[in-house]
């Protein structure tokens, strides 16, 4: 027995070093699959293994040994306040475990858990394994790195097949994300120096990866990473004078010596925060790379969390887990409609602590406090425990290197990977400590003898939950979202929607409540009744057209159905039944209304749904109705110029034509560049009989597009009805040359040359019609 407990022992350790080496790196080479996604099936497969391993070698042996620190107790604290606030907030899947790879879900957190207790653990046995678990992350590391500055030299002959499709894509994440991973390499490297993990040739692969991360965030260059990475320096130099207990020696020159690269660090960190990317002006043309990610500010932040919990009931635990989204549509500054995010649907704040204080409430955030304190307060204990020699040295770089990334998770949104790696060094710091006793073990037994059974039994027996919860709860909810990518990346290149319906129908076996598979279908359906239409209506196809109507409506109710609240699945029905009153099925109008109308509660501060509805009211021809939702539309949005062009549209079809005019100039203010704007203005004037104010918006509109066939022929009217006949003529001959062997052009032209009149026989209101846009 005791020897099947070491098999299972060794394949829990290894799983755990596979995570620690492949987090930074992992990918698959398929369109489908992104990065998150990805790394998320690495961690959820790896940690699956390794806590069923370790809790079968448990069993076998008849006990296990857990650090006694508070640490983990309060990180336990994370998977609760989840799970009340998804009780108390009625929570929907999406909360339990979203798209697979949010990170503010209860899947995701008790994840977390699984990571730094399975990493206590683990580590808390013999301090070799600490030491080959940095060393794994170190050879991930290095890989990540190089291959990223290979990718920068070569962006494209070095892409991995796509992989690396832009010059600042990478195997980590997000490019901001690349810099506060480099950060965090840089301090760890230079921290491992003086320890056992750099020994023998280590100790070259260590200094290859801080190399490597100070190159690459040098070209990334963002400043936050250069001012927490000199803080933490600094950290680190005072915990190691705490630790050796004589303040006094900081005035001694061999305190500086030993400290030497340290205030190095120190400084150049901070004179690269100052400098405010000078450095980075100086490097080549292709390395001056930068990208915008942009997320709710500060106060954009505090103001959704203000309205948010302005409710007394949600403030202890919040508006429910992974829900920012809904929040941030529903208390939406309007001001932000000014902003070309105006349509972005936000689902994290300015940072992920701040956005969890508004998801989990004001527990949420305790915890978090406490979880910070807690890590502060064992650092701080443990750096005054001598010798500060040896293995003990490796200490304090794991968790300042812990407290550094979580600095990160309050001003940014980590992807999935440095999450993950926040609690897995944080239980690698447990266990290395608890090896070296500094942190006693609490010993749980299946005997009689020392702790009673009970607690052994629950220990194992809550780990395993967790862990079967986080795995199957990820790993069926990816499976689905690839399929999806999969059937959208099929349509897209090879058109084949049977074979595209046959991935969206796969997802939805795996996981039925998927609504974004639900919202896929009816999308597919919807190009199913398209393709079936053009084909010609006979017996059969109209059979089909009918079970295709049916399965379409019943795939947009049922995403529906399992979430109200998510607008997207309002937005799909609506569209779907506004299509389907667009070719007169009876019901859909009415249908389509009360989606609208559910969609407007869940959006109300996006013009786009009342634009939509203002479409689908022209459908039944209420002309008053659509005004007014298109006036709705203004007012949130000033700036929506499709909106002021459907106006003109309207009051232009009513004979309006002066009314049309304001809103019509409007829309061509708004979008300058637009000749379809521009059109408009001249023709609705044109039409309404003012042809001097025609020409000014017709000429620039054919000035922005040289071969626009309508504007060259109203124009080229509106210069005859003034009398410029040579301007006139001058403009038909382009037109023919434009579009050539026009009847109408000809017979226009040849009036002009006689002298004849053009307008005996064309009223006004016949020379140009009135497009509406869709």
């Amino acid at each position: 027995m005791l020897r099947l407990a070491r098999i299972f022992d060794t394949v829990s350790v290894l799983a755990m070093y596979a995570l620690f080496a492949l987090l930074p790196v992992f990918f698959l080479p398929f369109e489908a699959v992104t990065l998150p996604q990805a790394k998320m099936l690495a961690v959820t497969v790896l940690l699956f293994i390794s806590v069923t391993a370790w809790v079968i070698a448990s069993l076998l042996r008849g006990g296990l040994r857990v650090p006694r620190t508070a640490v983990l107790l309060i990180a336990l604290l994370f998977p609760l306040a989840y799970g009340i606030s998804i009780f108390i907030s009625d929570g929907t899947l999406a909360s339990i475990w979203g798209s697979g790879i949010e990170q503010d879900t209860l899947v995701a957190v008790c994840l977390w858990y699984v990571a730094l207790f399975g990493a206590a653990v683990l580590f808390s046995d013999t301090v070799v394994r600490g030491v080959h678990a940095i060393r794994a992350l170190f050879a991930g590391s290095f890989v990540l790195l190089l291959v990223q500055c290979i990718h920068l030299v070569f962006p494209t002959a070095f892409s991995l097949d796509g992989v690396l499709a832009s010059p600042t894509a990478n195997l980590l994440g997000g490019w901001y994300e690349l810099g506060i991973f480099a950060g965090l390499m840089i301090f760890m490297g230079i921290a491992s120096l003086r320890t056992p993990v750099a020994s023998r040739y280590w100790r070259f692969l260590i200094l290859a990866v801080t190399i490597l991360a100070f190159i690459v965030l040098l070209i990334i260059n963002p400043r936050e990473v250069w001012i927490a990475l000199a803080a933490i320096a600094l950290l680190y130099m005072v915990l190691d004078l705490i630790g050796r207990g004589h303040w006094y020696e900081l005035l001694h020159a061999q305190t500086w010596q030993r400290h030497a690269v340290w205030i190095l660090l120190i400084i150049a960190s901070v004179s690269l925060f100052f400098a405010n990317g000078a450095l980075n002006a100086r490097l080549p043309a292709r390395l001056q790379l930068t990208v915008t990610e942009v997320r709710p500010s500060w106060r954009g932040t505090f103001e959704i969390g203000s309205q948010s919990l302005s409710d007394t009931s949600r403030i202890v635990f919040g508006a429910g887990p992974n829900t920012f989204g809904r929040e941030w549509r529903l208390y939406k500054p309007f001001e932000v409609n000014q902003t070309d995010f105006w349509n972005t649907d936000f689902v994290s704040g300015v940072g992920f602590i701040p956005t969890t204080i508004i998801t989990i409430g004001v527990f949420g955030g305790v915890v978090w406090a406490l979880l910070i304190l807690s890590i502060v307060w064992l650092c701080l204990r443990l750096a005054s425990v001598s010798p500060r020699q040896g293995a003990s040295l490796v200490l304090e770089p794991i968790f300042l290197g812990v407290l550094f990334l979580i600095a990160f998770h309050v001003v940014y949104v980590p992807g999935p990977a440095l999450s993950i790696l926040t609690f897995l060094l944080l239980g690698l710091g447990i266990g290395y400590a608890a090896s070296m006793n500094r942190i006693p073990h609490l010993l749980l037994t299946s005997q009689k003898r020392g702790v009673a059974s009970a607690p052994y039994f629950i220990a194992l027996l809550l780990l395993m939950t967790g862990t079967l919860l986080s795995s199957f709860g990820i790993g069926h909810v990816v499976a689905a979202e690839i399929l999806v990518n999969q059937s959208i990346v099929t349509y897209n290149t090879t058109g084949d929607l049977p074979r595209s319906s046959g991935f969206v129908s796969s997802a939805l076996r795996i996981y039925p409540q998927h609504t974004r598979s639900q919202r896929a279908a009816v999308e597919l359906g919807l190009l199913q009744l398209q393709k079936i239409t053009e084909s010609g209506t006979t017996e059969q196809s109209s059979e089909r057209i009918r079970k295709t109507i049916e399965d379409t409506i019943r795939y947009a109710l049922m995403a529906v159905s399992i979430n109200s609240n998510e607008y997207q699945n309002w937005l799909e029905l609506a569209t779907l039944y506004q299509q389907l009153a667009g070719v007169n099925i009876d019901g859909a109008y009415e249908q389509a209304q009360t989606a609208y109308a559910r969609l407007i509660e869940e959006n109300p501060r996006n013009p786009i749904p009342y634009f939509q509805r203002a479409q689908l009211e022209l459908l039944e021809n209420k002309t008053d109705a659509a005004l007014a939702d298109l006036l709705t539309a203004v007012q949130i949005k000033p700036d929506f110029a499709v909106a002021y062009y459907l106006a003109s549209q309207v009051y232009a079809a009513q004979g309006e034509y002066q009314a049309a005019i304001t809103p019509a100039v409007s829309a061509a203010q708004l979008v300058p560049n637009d000749p379809t704007a521009w059109y408009n203005v001249g023709a609705i004037a044109y039409t309404a009989g003012a042809y001097q104010e025609a020409i000014a918006p017709l000429e620039k509109a054919v000035s922005l597009e040289s071969s626009y066939a309508n504007g060259l022929y109203v124009l080229g009217l509106s210069y005859a009805r003034v009398g410029r006949l040579d301007d006139a003529r001058r403009i038909f001959i382009r037109l023919n040359t434009v579009d050539p062997d026009q009847p109408i052009v000809k017979e226009i032209m040849g009036k002009l040359d006689t002298g004849e009149s053009l307008f005996s026989e064309m009223p006004t209101s016949a020379a140009t019609s009135l497009p509406v846009r869709r």
